[in-house]
């Protein structure tokens, strides 16, 4: 199984609340992030406190040489399809996020998110929450 990251996710992984090891084998499964994980990752190195900004720079760095970046174009189709469906249902997503899901599920990735109640109501999207402890 493979994994696309939230940025949360990278973020509660940045501040060691999470251990990405621990929750898979990188013998049977790859984590990958979207191109607008790392945007809003780089937005965070930029909005740091400037004393801060050089190594929150660094880290994101060394971060980025061990994921896949999975680009979006490919999954525009399903973000304007499921933007529809979701403003129609009075349940509009983040376009940032809903480009998360839509990049998930064109690559059929488990997507990896503290906001689980938030992107459940993308259909077909498989999630799991890294941030809970296993049962």
């Amino acid at each position: 199984m493979d994994y696309l990251l939230d940025t949360n996710i990278c973020i509660f992984h940045f501040r060691s609340r999470i251990n990405l090891s621990d929750h898979f084998d990188p013998d049977q499964s790859r984590i990958m992030i979207s191109e607008i994980t790392l945007a809003e990752l780089k937005f965070g190195v930029k909005n740091a406190v400037l004393l801060y900004q050089a190594k929150h720079a660094q880290t994101l760095e060394y971060f980025v040489q061990g994921v896949s970046i999975v680009p979006i174009r490919e999954t525009l189709d399903i973000y304007a399809e499921e933007k529809v469906r979701l403003r129609r249902a009075g349940q509009p997503i983040d376009d940032f996020d809903l480009l998360i899901a839509a990049t998930a599920l064109t690559h059929q990735l488990t997507l990896v998110t503290n906001n689980t109640k938030h992107f459940a109501r993308i259909e077909g999207l498989s999630i799991e929450d890294w941030t809970k402890p296993k049962t």
